[in-house]
């Protein structure tokens, strides 16, 4: 049986790419294969959480190994661990390793797969279009084996770096549990319009300020709303200090999964603010809810989330827009939502990620 081995090299970090493992490993599972998340090093400003895994996932941890990045490219020690992890799974069939975030991490995987082509593959799995993961395919992808990517998008832009091995690439979703039921919310004209957003927290990349601008263009123009913010981050110290004079604003720090769920069975509109995503697991968890969205425009995902608009809307927040900016095209598309019945946008959001992003299609 071919075995795979997910490495978060970053440790066990709030984020995207942290959820998408865990969720890849049970789905392997599930099927009847062998998987392993491997967890080692860390940063000392994202916090950490608890990894989702179905007890037949085999995780193995190892804090003191550092992030492969941090070793300034002396990075043999990463390549000893790892050719070790894979030789405890080797069974007579290549090990699969899907390395993740770190450059070097990919690069050290690479290298095992230099001098051991006969123990290990590697699969690269593209979740973002942000120019530090393309260049990274582009140093070391004639060292995978095959390659996948969250949107058409990202596929796409893999075939057109690689055309001689466009059959070795492909699109693959990412997909999240569905719940049984869909959550019933009270009638909007009996309560304020309920927001939320779930993820990390920063700037350069979430752009989560747009959030609280998007609150104020809101109030100004005399929508009573409530606005939830759940996640960790840089940017936290800010919201928090910002949320100070907003009483619509409520800013929760990280949660465990099993505690946003309620938030989300409550939310009418899920907002995301982002100057760049692959296919956010963060709005696909708030569709399986019923959610309602409204997505920045991003090189990617968007569309495969919204669709044609039947799941919600595209604000007219590009990646170069400030927060200010992009705060009031957020406030725009909610305001647009509200022209049509929201609760009928999410059961249509819902039935989306049902039909295209459930884990049994996984």
């Amino acid at each position: 049986m071919t075995a795979a081995i997910f490495i978060l090299p970053q440790g066990p970090t709030i984020g995207g790419v942290t959820s998408w493992a865990c969720t890849a490993a049970n789905a392997l599972v599930r099927a009847g294969h062998a998987a392993t998340v491997f967890v080692h090093g860390g940063l000392p400003d994202h916090a950490n959480v608890r990894l989702p895994l179905d007890s037949g996932v085999h995780l193995v941890s190892q804090p003191d190994l550092p992030t492969p990045s941090s070793l300034a490219g002396n990075i043999e020690p990463i390549i000893e661990r790892y050719e070790e992890l894979v030789r405890s799974h080797f069974d007579g069939h290549p090990v699969v390793v899907i390395p993740t975030r770190d450059a070097d991490c990919f690069v050290a995987c690479a290298s095992l797969v230099h001098r051991q082509r006969d123990l290990v593959r590697m699969l690269g799995w593209r979740h973002s279009p942000m120019p530090y993961e393309r260049e990274i395919f582009a140093h070391v992808g004639s060292f995978m084996s095959r390659m996948v990517a969250v949107s058409d998008q990202l596929a796409d832009e893999l075939r057109r770096h690689f055309p001689s091995r466009a059959g070795e690439i492909a699109r693959v979703h990412n997909a999240v549990s569905i719940p049984r039921s869909h959550a019933v919310r009270a009638p909007l004209g009996t309560r304020p319009l309920r927001l939320i957003y779930t993820g990390r927290l920063d700037e350069p990349i979430k752009r989560v300020e747009a959030l609280v601008r998007m609150s104020q263009a809101l109030d100004r123009a005399g929508v009573s709303h409530e606005l939830d913010i759940v996640g960790d981050g840089p940017a936290l110290c800010r919201l928090a200090t910002m949320a100070q004079e907003m009483p619509a604003l409520t800013l929760h720090g990280p949660l465990e999964p099993e505690r946003i769920g309620p938030l989300l069975d409550r939310a009418d509109i899920f907002v995301l603010p982002s100057r760049m995503e692959g296919l956010s697991l963060a709005a696909l968890e708030a569709m399986a809810h019923g959610c309602a969205l409204v997505h920045a425009e991003t090189p990617s995902g968007a569309r495969d989330l919204v669709g044609d608009g039947e799941c919600g809307l595209i604000a007219a927040a590009p990646p170069h827009a400030s927060a200010e900016q992009a705060g009031a095209a957020l406030a725009e598309a909610v305001r647009a939502l509200l022209s049509d019945r929201v609760d009928d946008i999410g059961r249509r959001a819902r039935a989306r990620a049902v039909r295209l992003f459930s884990l049994e299609e996984f």
